[in-house]
């Protein structure tokens, strides 16, 4: 994968939907949410988490907090929270998402095992770390299924870690930066 190339085009692509639709509109959301996911992939988890807290108050402002968009930015900023060990910022966001998705699906919709899953998985494991490239050690693997996101691993997190993550996140968020 080309992340470098990435990059530039959705910077880009954020700046033409600002300036086309203003920088409260949902299709702006949706730029900030896909360079967040790029910033995650990539392991670059200080610069997604502020693009999906922008998203997110976009998305509850423009389409409410009972849309599933919503809901996946808040899914999204959970599993950044998490990767830098702070579960107190990343439970109560997953729940939100669930909540929402099972007001839309229904409580036994199975595409909420999903969710469920992640929920009581942050509950009982430890935080996760990016590694470079796409290898994975074995162990955990069942772990890094139920998350889908291969690039991980186990780490243990120090609580001073996960305190400066969640506080540059939310200064980076609240000083409206976006790249």
């Amino acid at each position: 994968r080309d992340f470098g190339r990435a990059d530039p085009l959705l910077v880009r692509a954020l700046a033409i939907r600002e300036k086309a639709f203003g920088p409260e509109h949902p299709d702006v959301a949706d730029t900030l949410v896909a360079l967040a996911d790029l910033y995650r992939t990539r392991g670059d988890l200080l610069r997604a988490g502020p693009l999906y807290g922008r998203a997110i108050a976009i998305l509850e402002k423009t389409l409410g907090p009972g849309h599933s968009s919503y809901a996946q930015a808040l899914n999204n900023l959970a599993m950044v929270y998490h990767a830098i060990g702070n579960y107190e910022e990343a439970e109560p966001l997953l729940a939100r998402a669930l909540a929402i998705r099972e007001k839309m699906l229904g409580p036994e919709h199975p595409e909420l095992v999903e969710l469920k899953s992640l929920l009581a998985w942050f509950t009982t494991i430890p935080p996760v770390t990016p590694i470079e490239g796409n290898r994975t050690p074995a162990e955990g693997d069942e772990r890094r299924s139920i998350l889908q996101v291969s690039t991980f691993r186990r780490r243990r997190s120090s609580p001073n870690c996960s305190a400066a993550g969640s506080n540059a996140i939310k200064r980076s968020a609240a000083s409206g930066m976006t790249t």
